[in-house]
């Protein structure tokens, strides 16, 4: 960009040695077309300085999302079995973390009681359902999917 500067730079001096006439149209035409060169090499030079900006935050804001995502992964069980303990008998109750891809919401029921001892959050499950990278075998946390 700083070639192209001191290029229009050169052109300006060119101009005022060869003592271009303002008055004529070849003249006028001249140092138009000099002072439109030096506006567009400005403009040029901001355009670039925003487009540095712009690649900074989405640099920025992708680091952030590989965290964030690292985080929320890390959460996610190993087991492809959950246990909860019944809040209202003491029973514990397994289940298979397949339920969270099921097509419908499931609640799981105590088998010894018949009280709901979980029902996944809807809006998180369906974010995680529409997550295409996780990975196989990875489930999402109880914690995150609770109401």
């Amino acid at each position: 960009m700083e070639a192209l500067r001191e290029r229009i730079s050169f052109l300006r001096g060119l101009a005022q040695g060869l003592d271009l006439d303002g008055s004529t149209q070849e003249g006028r035409l001249l140092q138009e077309m000099i002072g439109v060169l030096g506006d567009l090499a400005e403009n040029v030079t901001r355009l670039q300085a925003a487009q540095n900006q712009l690649e900074h935050l989405v640099e920025s804001m992708d680091d952030d999302l590989v965290r964030l995502e690292d985080d929320v992964y890390e959460m996610l069980p190993v087991d492809d079995v959950i246990e909860l303990t019944c809040g209202h008998c003491g029973e514990t109750v397994a289940f298979d973390t397949d339920i969270f891809f099921e097509d419908e919401v499931i609640e799981v029921t105590c088998p010894n009681c018949d009280e709901v001892v979980f029902i996944p959050d809807t809006e998180k499950l369906e974010m995680i359902r529409k997550d295409k990278d996780v990975e196989e075998g990875s489930e999402p946390s109880i914690t995150s999917l609770c109401h």
